[in-house]
């Protein structure tokens, strides 16, 4: 990493590398120095130019430069009330867009862009008050909540955060930011990241009740410069409608040039040479018509209001209107766009000596739960199952109780009832009470998540990882698994259920909390014992078949990509017609790299 080229105004520190600058004092006032004369200032510039150098660029288009000649051509040869009409339709349309559109648009950006806003940072070993511009690379600075937006890009280092990452994703879920371990082992993930411009809900930690990071991104190379620079210069766009415009174009090329030949020739007089320049200059005009794309533009815009005012569609991109009657295939997100936003926490069924036990409910419809899905927790889980389903997740509370974090692990938690007091959970009753000493953040390789939890009752120090049912019974040793594991989850997720694998084990006794956050998550992953079964239900929105019907009959196919597991997508396309009654086959990858197809049955 050390040869890699890594443009100025971004750093990556390792987990340790940014542990050592904060019991350092953070960054000397030399070094801050030279961070900010190479970097310079954490600010995002956006150019505005001035009212004249807006109305020269305008003009000095060469649709303005063509469209001109035509109109003096009208002035000097034929119709002088045209012409004037023409001149007056190239100034006012020109003027509108330059000083009317464009350029206030850009003044928004830049005001947007811009971030007036203090903040504390550690520098010399003490704290001490800056404007967020003046902040450098590798600064400490304790993260101020209240809505606050944050300065730079930063890693969380001790405590932790809630943000609204909704300027990023378009999603309002708060979102939780974890400390990065001070670990060889550990690794910088998005979960420890802050991006600039997301507004802070709750900061909490060591710094005055406040968490601390350290900056690794600044000015604009910030998630929010990048941003900006995405609505300066936006990704073009190709489609096969405007590829073939050109040729459009060079069909009125050759009508034009039949023409110049027809005035050019001896069979048309004029009368004068002028006349006749005049002639093949207006046809060159009219043929090669600066306002053919104008129209185009205006009649996309017609269309996207109509849209709008008669169908409540609204459209972003008018350009890519006509491309809508050529779009022959459909792909949906399964939760949230054909399903509900949420999950609900249906049951959970716990393992016991490698067999399943009675299955514990806590579906509203179920009498035994409905009303104190708390107690029906406690009374009828194991105790493992039980600590499993409050300490492995990633939730948290904002100060006025609001559960934040994952959708589906808040469903869970508000069920179970424990209640969270940062890194420690406790009963409904008051008597277990667990901390939490280490999080295993969700790994998409892994397809797994977990907790290192120790009871401060008992000392026993526990890991208990939660994933897909496959991925637990691949890493949960086979004494544990039950004989009809495959059956019984293959038959909850045709049902249509969210179903997850929970797995734990024990820990030597003695163990620090340094030697358990040097551990690898390969070692904790190793030599579980099968817990149980968690199920939530998805059901799907009440308007999920009619759209996939319409769109149907619009010979338009509709196709459903999920991570989730293939039996519960394939329930949910029945439910929603995407899948229809006849049979369905699986692939999987088999040898040699070929496709290898099988019913969904095994």
């Amino acid at each position: 990493k050390e040869d890699c080229f890594t443009p100025t105004g971004l750093v990556s520190h390792t987990p340790v590398e940014a542990h050592k600058v904060l019991r350092m004092g953070g960054l000397s006032s030399k070094d801050a120095e030279d961070s900010f004369a190479t970097c310079g200032k954490n600010e995002i510039n956006v150019y505005v130019p001035g009212i004249l150098e807006s109305l020269l660029r305008e003009f000095a288009d060469f649709t303005y430069v063509f469209n001109s000649i035509g109109t003096w051509s009208y002035m000097v040869y034929s119709s002088w009330n045209i012409g004037i009409f023409w001149l007056l339709l190239t100034l006012g349309s020109g003027i509108m867009r330059s000083l009317f559109i464009v350029r206030p648009n850009q003044k928004k950006i830049r005001q947007l862009a811009q971030l007036h806003t203090k903040c504390e940072v550690l520098r010399d070993g003490s704290w001490t008050t800056l404007e967020a511009r003046e902040l450098v690379l590798g600064d400490i600075v304790a993260v101020d909540d209240g809505s606050q937006v944050l300065p730079c890009d930063g890693v969380v280092i001790q405590g932790s955060l809630v943000v609204n990452e909704s300027m990023l994703t378009g999603e309002p879920m708060p979102v939780q930011k974890m400390p990065v371990e001070n670990s060889q082992q550990a690794s910088v993930t998005k979960k420890n990241i802050a991006y600039a411009g997301t507004s802070c809900l709750q900061s909490s930690g060591p710094r005055n009740g406040k968490a601390v990071m350290i900056a690794k991104a600044v000015g604009a190379l910030t998630t929010r410069g990048q941003l900006v620079r995405m609505v300066l210069f936006p990704t073009s766009v190709r489609f096969k409608y405007n590829d073939q415009l050109p040729k459009v174009y060079q069909i009125i090329v050759v009508y034009m040039l039949i023409l110049v030949a027809i005035y050019s020739s001896p069979l048309v007089d004029l009368g004068s040479w002028i006349a006749t320049y005049l002639m093949v200059l207006n046809t060159i005009a009219m043929c090669l018509s600066p306002m053919l794309p104008v129209s185009m533009v205006m009649g996309q815009s017609v269309t996207a209001r109509r849209l709008e005012k008669e169908h409540q569609i609204n459209c972003l991109q008018p350009g890519r209107i006509p491309i809508a009657g050529k779009i022959s295939t459909m792909v949906f997100d399964k939760t949230g766009t054909i399903t509900k936003d949420g999950m609900d926490f249906s049951s959970v069924l716990p393992i016991q000596e490698a067999r399943f036990c009675e299955e514990v409910s806590f579906d509203e419809g179920d009498g035994t739960a409905k009303g104190d899905t708390s107690s029906t927790a406690e009374s009828r889980l194991p105790s493992r199952m039980r600590h499993a389903v409050a300490c492995c997740h990633t939730v948290t509370t904002l100060r006025d109780g609001e559960l934040v974090g994952n959708q589906v692990e808040v469903s869970m938690v508000r069920t179970i009832g424990w209640s969270i007091d940062g890194d420690f959970v406790t009963s409904p009753c008051g008597k277990d009470r667990l901390e939490v000493i280490k999080k295993l953040d969700f790994d998409h390789c892994r397809m797994t998540s977990g907790a290192v939890v120790r009871c401060t009752s008992t000392g026993r120090t526990e890991v208990y990882v939660k994933g897909s049912y496959e991925k637990i019974q691949s890493i949960s040793s086979p004494a544990s698994t039950p004989a009809d594991y495959d059956e019984v989850t293959q038959r909850f997720a045709k049902e249509g259920f969210y179903v997850l694998g929970v797995a734990s084990k024990s820990l030597p006794a003695g163990l620090t909390e340094q030697q358990v956050a040097d551990l690898s998550r390969d070692s904790l992953e190793s030599g579980l014992g099968a817990c149980g079964l968690l199920l939530f239900r998805n059901e799907i929105k009440t308007d999920s078949a009619q759209a996939i019907m319409e769109l149907r009959d619009g010979a338009i196919r509709s196709v459903i990509c999920t991570g989730d597991n293939a039996l519960t997508g394939i329930s949910v396309g029945r439910q929603s017609t995407v899948v229809g009654p006849g049979r369905v086959l699986l692939a999987d990858l088999g040898a040699g790299g070929r496709l290898e197809w099988r019913g969904p049955h095994p």
